[in-house]
């Protein structure tokens, strides 16, 4: 595919008008302050296009989780962003595929500049999960679309985390390896690039309010509301490139949060040329390896010796 070569598509936003879209949408593009502690480094990238891949595709691996989520009628695209981050930085690390909870993003956040559907950010999310001491399984702390409660904005750095929904109490258990998040150096393309071919999917902000996000139905986008004065605020996560960075015609591979029925299987390609903003923040979350593995052993353990006990 071309940049500039895209269509347009009726879809389940048909009923709003473009100012309910963007605010349905805008919760996400709010950056984060360079000297956040909880960025641990800056990815600069070494190689120059020309030894890079020709293409890279997370798309349907374990990077990919269970594919995409919808965050229905709830501005939590940054906890979706940082949740796929945090998928794809455990799968890098032990080759385990999870789905991790957005809901717990979204209750218990509060307290690091996270305000549950009405927006934050995947860096802030990320300080949250591991001030926290981890992140749970979707499974056992699902997704509802709305704000819920937890048992407080940090659950006590114990190994579990306790939500409470219709009467009743839930403690599950956490993910707790996470350390922080890479930045990648701000419009530096070859080092995007790098970092997805050898770090996995990135974490980006774009400027998604306009009626060529509501409606796109597949192709390159080549956004034409991007070309005037805008403002980011929706939370993605890069998956991949293809076509011909030197040559012009390179794209972004971005997975979105608005359910499979958005775009192509809920998926989008956007061009190379900061299109949207989306070469402005791109980060990748920080996991302690060993940990993260010895974690999944045990997990790993516990469900062979739950499914013997049933």
């Amino acid at each position: 595919p071309m940049p500039g070569n895209f269509s347009l598509e009726l879809n389940h936003f048909i009923a709003l008008s473009g100012e309910e879209f963007s605010g349905l949408i805008a919760g996400g593009g709010q950056g984060t302050d360079p000297g956040n502690p909880i960025i641990l480094g800056t990815f600069n990238g070494s190689l120059p296009a020309s030894e890079l891949p020709a293409s890279v595709d997370w798309r349907g691996t374990g990077a990919d989780g269970p594919g995409v989520k919808n965050q229905a009628f709830c501005g939590s695209c940054f906890a979706h962003a940082a949740v796929g981050g945090m998928q794809a930085a455990w799968y890098m690390a032990t080759m385990q595929s999870l789905s991790f909870s957005e809901q717990q993003i979204v209750d218990c956040g509060w307290g690091f500049g996270l305000n549950a559907c009405y927006g934050g950010s995947y860096t802030a999310s990320i300080a949250y999960v591991v001030a926290a001491g981890g992140i749970a399984e979707e499974g056992e702390y699902p997704y509802i679309g709305e704000v819920g409660c937890c048992d407080g904005p940090i659950a006590s750095q114990s190994s579990n985390v306790t939500y409470f929904r219709n009467n009743m109490a839930a403690a599950v258990p956490l993910y707790n390896a996470f350390t922080g998040v890479i930045a990648v150096e701000s419009g530096n393309i070859p080092a995007m690039m790098q970092a997805l071919a050898q770090k996995g999917p990135l974490m980006v902000s774009i400027y998604a309010g306009n009626p060529y996000f509501q409606f796109y139905g597949g192709g390159v986008l080549d956004n034409p509301a991007c070309q005037q004065p805008f403002q980011m605020d929706h939370d993605v996560l890069l998956m991949g490139y293809g076509g011909n960075y030197t040559a012009g015609t390179g794209y972004w591979i971005v997975k979105n949060s608005w359910g499979p029925v958005w775009g192509m299987d809920g998926y989008f390609y956007i061009s190379m040329n900061n299109d949207c903003g989306i070469s402005t923040n791109p980060q990748f979350v920080q996991l302690d390896e060993s940990m993260a593995v010895e974690v999944a052993r045990r997990r790993r353990h516990r469900r062979r010796r739950s499914a013997r006990l049933l």
